[in-house]
């Protein structure tokens, strides 16, 4: 029996110290009404630049195999390799005719 007696205290005291939390946290929003709202901004931010980390890995995956990435790709590669930006790219438009012919 005072097993029972002891969890009934415990159980007391928890719903005491749970309302003690519920009071001390409306009376800090009472005090500053803005830091809720701020908090919210903060979440929503988080989850916002959540999803355009998701969506710009899609747009990488998606723009991976597309024309103009791989064109960028060759013109930054062959002005690397050649040293001299417009050489490069006239190289890299005689290999793309050359190709399409």
């Amino acid at each position: 029996q005072s097993l029972l007696e002891r969890v009934e205290k415990l159980e007391g005291e928890n719903h005491r110290l749970r309302e003690k939390a519920i009071s001390e946290e409306q009376a800090e929003d009472e005090e500053n009404p803005h830091e809720r709202e701020l908090q919210k901004l903060r979440q929503r931010v988080e989850r916002l630049e959540e999803e355009n980390r998701q969506l710009q890995e899609q747009a990488d995956g998606t723009s991976f195999a597309s024309p103009s990435r791989m064109r960028t790709e060759t013109d930054s590669w062959a002005e690397e390799v050649s040293g001299k930006p417009a050489r490069a790219r006239a190289n890299t438009e005689n290999l793309r005719s050359s190709d399409r012919k």
